[in-house]
């Protein structure tokens, strides 16, 4: 099974886009917000993982994707 992953990114004019793995920006937003809405239906439309990247392109919330980051539980 391979997984999608659902990309918000920050484009030019201050735009937002989301966008997958194989595709370029699908859709832009006039804000980081609207953008994150629409990321999260289509992450979870698609049982993906939601990619939330800063204006630098660097990521800026904790990717829930990665096991390593759940805290054990006692």
């Amino acid at each position: 099974m391979t997984v999608t992953t659902i990309h918000v990114v920050p484009v030019d004019g201050g735009q937002w886009a989301v966008e997958g793995d194989e595709t370029g920006p699908e859709t832009t937003y006039g804000s980081r917000a609207e953008a994150i809405a629409a990321g999260v239906h289509k992450a979870l439309e698609n049982e993906a993982i939601l990619l939330i990247l800063g204006r630098s392109r660097e990521r800026s919330e904790p990717d829930f994707g990665n096991n390593d980051l759940t805290p054990e539980r006692n």
